[in-house]
């Protein structure tokens, strides 16, 4: 538990940790799988000392983050990387944790009048990432309905208030006090959104009747994101600012969603070249022969200026990137299972 990455609730680390099982699955690191779910073991099994050590102490020791579950950033990818684990391990102890996160979500979180997330003065594009994926999770875990209906609600509310015709692209940040985006579409935050709407469809049943708008949200996504590749194969910070760095955890989130696409049928092969090519610019510009991943943005805020977008610096190994890069290895070894398996 000395390790800045095990046992830490923390959005970016979960996500981290799922890119690691996924990866760790694909050519088959069972010790890998283990530090994972081990890692999430942990953090049910100290999950109720931790409450106890706030209500004594006023500050936990030991994941403070589980402490106030009052905003999305602590809920939905601890919920959905505890679910994969209790899928893996079926360890009790994880389904209390589950259930609490999974209340939080539904009757804590704040809202709009129309029952949108969101952060009180901002609404994030991250956050469909940070709600979606653990609440389809639920859905099929359950069988509750209701949480089906609420990921579809989010995918229209975030939609309506975020999405740029003109750009066919996501701002990053919508103001509900002005009722305006910032008009700004970050990278990692159309990053958020094309993964979380790959989460909707790969966990929502075919048969659900709300699936088809879901569907048409991400195809257009995809195809606008996929005009704004830039020559080297990556994307840019501010994806309509060729003068913007191109980052890599917005590169690796479209690949890993574009090659989904592909195999499960959304996209049409016209797309191989695109994600390939993103691949290709990842190997070479991104990670080193060590596997240390460069040019990761920093944990960012938000505005309603680009600019503000093109001052936050890259960290190597920053962890809202490790995990993604290792998540659109493991899409991109799929992937070259289905084209051979298209071939044979």
């Amino acid at each position: 538990m000395d390790g800045f990455f095990f046992g830490q609730w923390f959005y970016a680390i979960q996500v981290g940790l799922f890119g690691l099982l996924k990866a760790a699955e694909t050519i088959g690191e069972a010790a890998l799988v283990q530090y994972a779910t081990d890692s999430m073991s942990v953090m049910a099994q100290y999950h109720d000392y931790a409450l106890w050590d706030a209500q004594q102490f006023g500050v936990p020791s030991l994941i403070p983050r589980a402490g106030q579950l009052e905003e999305l950033d602590p809920c939905g990818a601890a919920g959905m990387m505890l679910l994969e684990s209790y899928e893996r391990t079926k360890e009790a102890a994880m389904l209390p944790v589950i259930q609490r996160l999974a209340e939080a979500v539904m009757n804590v979180v704040p809202r709009m009048a129309d029952g949108t997330f969101y952060r009180k003065e901002t609404m994030w594009a991250d956050d469909l990432f940070m709600s979606c994926p653990f609440l389809v999770r639920m859905g099929r875990f359950t069988g509750d309905a209701r949480y089906y209906d609420e990921v579809i609600r989010q995918a229209a509310g975030f939609h309506h208030r975020l999405w740029m015709q003109d750009k066919q692209l996501y701002a990053h940040i919508y103001f509900p006090h002005e009722g305006i985006n910032s008009g700004v579409p970050w990278g990692r935050g159309n990053g958020w959104m094309l993964l979380a709407l790959t989460e909707i469809l790969l966990h929502l049943a075919c048969e659900h009747p709300e699936r088809e708008p879901v569907l048409a949200k991400f195809k257009e996504l995809a195809e606008g994101i996929a005009t704004y590749q830039a020559d080297s194969g990556l994307w840019h910070q501010v994806l309509d600012e060729r003068d913007s760095y191109e980052e890599t955890s917005c590169t690796a989130m479209f690949i890993v969603s574009i090659a989904r696409g592909i195999r499960y049928g959304w996209l049409d092969s016209g797309f191989l070249a695109c994600v390939h090519r993103g691949w290709d610019g990842l190997l070479n510009r991104c990670v080193d022969h060590e596997g240390n991943v460069y040019g990761v943005c920093l944990g960012s805020g938000c505005s309603m200026h680009a600019s503000y977008y093109f001052d936050i610096p890259t960290y190597i190994n920053d962890d809202h990137g490790t995990g993604i890069v290792l998540l659109a290895a493991s899409e991109m070894c799929e992937l070259a299972k289905w084209q051979l398996h298209a071939l044979t």
